[in-house]
């Protein structure tokens, strides 16, 4: 077996996504695609700061905090198949996977540690000739990820606006009952990466003067003042700082708060939701994050 035995690759999602699989990294060892290698998948991008030399002292100027570019990434992948149609079918079906995807392609890295994933675009293909045999190697798979940090497994919870639990009714009768279970109105995520991730934070109606939004450890605190239908959905991506309402229309010109939060490594990021004005129907709270790493 290979080197590449204990990991694969994995591009796309869904039925049409294809697996690379490290153990068939040489030619002949099975059927199907194989990686071959996957190079600067783990590698630190380039900085992006410029580094001006002191003309009469030792070393440079402090460029500040250090800012990285995107990812370059390439998979080298073989393919073994029973016919030469069988291997140009294949090369068509990873090149039309890859020529003009709607959205940047996700790109899913398993290895001993457990999965990482990116979001690939600008990708570019060589195909060496395949001089008539059924089994190819050195195909180059190139890839910029826009956002150079890894991430994890997505972690979704949702939470409704705070209510009071139903408590104690007195003359206590057995077995005791503690009434309805309050809720908090909060969401929580931890960064167990070792970069800064984002949140998506998704919200439903109704709400006659918005919401507000607040990392509870901070006191960052980002506030929709318009009213939010029963029917609306409002998603806010702290990453871009966005804020879409039903995916279609910008509602930026109605946040009347926004100093946009995000969860560094290694700490917990708590949401507090609070619903403004009148209230119809059960307004929800979900965030969406994943560790992020370098």
């Amino acid at each position: 077996r290979s080197l590449m035995s204990a990991y694969d690759l994995t591009l796309g999602t869904g039925q049409s996504a294809i697996r690379f699989d490290g153990g068939a990294g040489i030619v002949g060892a099975r059927q199907g695609w194989g990686l071959q290698d996957l190079t600067d998948w783990m590698s630190l991008s380039d900085a992006k700061n410029d580094v001006n030399e002191r003309a009469l002292q030792h070393g440079a100027f402090d460029p500040g905090q250090t800012t990285r570019q995107s990812a370059l990434i390439t998979a080298t992948v073989a393919y073994v198949g029973s016919t030469v149609a069988e291997l140009e079918q294949a090369i068509y079906a990873l090149n039309g996977l890859t020529a003009e995807p709607a959205a940047p392609l996700r790109a899913t890295f398993r290895g001993a540690a457990g999965e990482t994933h990116r979001d690939m675009t600008n990708i570019e293909i060589t195909v060496p000739s395949h001089r008539g045999r059924s089994r190819l190697s050195d195909i180059t798979i190139d890839m910029t990820a826009i956002d150079p940090r890894a991430y994890g497994a997505e972690s979704t919870n949702s939470t409704g606006m705070a209510a009071h639990g139903g408590g104690l009714r007195f003359p206590l009768t057995f077995p005791v009952n503690f009434g309805t279970p309050g809720t908090d109105g909060r969401v929580r995520f931890t960064n167990t990466g070792t970069a800064t991730t984002y949140l998506t934070l998704v919200v439903t109606g109704g709400m006659s003067q918005g919401f507000s939004l607040k990392r509870v450890e901070t006191g960052q605190t980002i506030t929709i003042s318009r009213p939010i239908n029963m029917d609306d959905t409002v998603t806010l991506e702290t990453y871009y700082g966005t804020v879409l309402l039903n995916n279609q229309s910008s509602l930026s010109g109605f946040l009347t708060e926004y100093d946009w939060f995000q969860c560094p490594p290694g700490e917990t990021c708590t949401v507090q939701f609070t619903p403004l004005g009148t209230v119809t129907g059960t307004p929800t709270l979900t965030m969406t994050a994943s560790p992020a790493w370098w």
